[in-house]
């Protein structure tokens, strides 16, 4: 049976995330392909919420040709769904 605790990499970086002052800037790379959204799109789905959450102003970027794709999604499935007041240009940026 999994363990249901996080591992120390992964508490280390929400900690760190949670520690920033709201409106800090963050930027998150999405350097990824649809064959690896099984793995890493829910840990990019749960960094941008843990961001929106705090407040913090996220710069997404992508060095991959099909990274601005799996950016539209994280904006599309999780930030105007859960965070409408959230704008586009003001609070985050793909």
């Amino acid at each position: 049976m999994p363990s249901k605790l996080p591992t120390p990499l992964v508490q280390k970086v929400f900690d760190s995330i949670d520690k920033l002052p709201a409106g800090s800037k963050v930027m998150i790379a999405f350097d990824y392909d649809p064959s690896a959204e099984g793995e890493i799109g829910p840990m990019a789905t749960a960094f941008v919420r843990h961001c929106a959450q705090k407040g913090h102003k996220m710069y997404m970027i992508a060095l991959w040709p099909v990274g601005p794709l799996m950016i539209d999604e994280r904006i599309n499935s999780v930030l105007r769904p859960n965070y409408p007041n959230l704008k586009d240009g003001e609070n985050y940026v793909n």
